[in-house]
């Protein structure tokens, strides 16, 4: 069963650009026409999207700070020692 997700109004401000605006792709994704008419959002919150969606909407607003997990071992050695 695919996991969802509850849109509110919060969430969509959260996720604007750094322009304070969505992209085509995020606005598609909340079933927004382009250009979004007057009064879009009250008709997207309460949507309900599925998880990929959501990771999509979050990534195109290119705030992705605290969102990114990095994950590495130690394969490579000590990537501050300089080369000998």
């Amino acid at each position: 069963m695919q996991k969802t997700f509850t849109v509110t109004r919060d969430w969509i401000f959260k996720n604007q650009t750094k322009r304070k605006a969505w992209t085509r792709r995020q606005l598609a994704i909340l079933a927004v026409s382009w250009p979004p008419p007057r009064g879009w959002m009250y008709h997207a919150k309460g949507r309900i999207i599925d998880e990929s969606d959501r990771v999509t909407f979050e990534s195109d607003s290119g705030n992705l700070q605290g969102k990114l997990t990095w994950e590495c071992d130690d394969s490579h050695g000590d990537l501050t020692s300089k080369p000998k």
